[in-house]
This record gives C-alpha cells, sequence and structure tokens, in this order.
C-alpha cells in the first residue's frame, strides 16, 4: 500500500493579505440584552402581537 502525498504550498502574498482582525461572529440579540427579567408571559405577548397566520404542515413518508 503506498500513499501519494504532495506538499502543500502557500502564496505568502495571499496570507498577508488576508492576515488581519476580523469582527468576531455575534448572535442576535447579543447576550448583554438577554434578561431573566422576561418570562413566558412576555414571550406570549411578544408573539401574540406578530399576528403571524397559524400554519400545519403534514409530512407522510413514501416507500
Amino acid at each position: 500500500m503506498s500513499t501519494l502525498s504532495q506538499a502543500v504550498k502557500f502564496d505568502l502574498n495571499l496570507l498577508h493579505k488576508y492576515n488581519q482582525p476580523v469582527p468576531r461572529y455575534t448572535s442576535y440579540p447579543p447576550a448583554t440584552e438577554l434578561s431573566t427579567d422576561f418570562d413566558q408571559r412576555d414571550f406570549r405577548g411578544a408573539i401574540a402581537k406578530l399576528k403571524l397566520p397559524l400554519t400545519l404542515s403534514n409530512f407522510s413518508p413514501i416507500g
């Protein structure tokens, strides 16, 4: 059994070009906005204000 391997060649110009700080990933809402004061009643009220239509989906496996 033989394994073929090839050395990886890096383009130093590209490494220097893209080697810079970038913004970090943040979730939405950010953790600083989360609070234990927002309870289930608040959640249900916020959902009710959206006035979204109720949808129902049914998926049946075939075969």
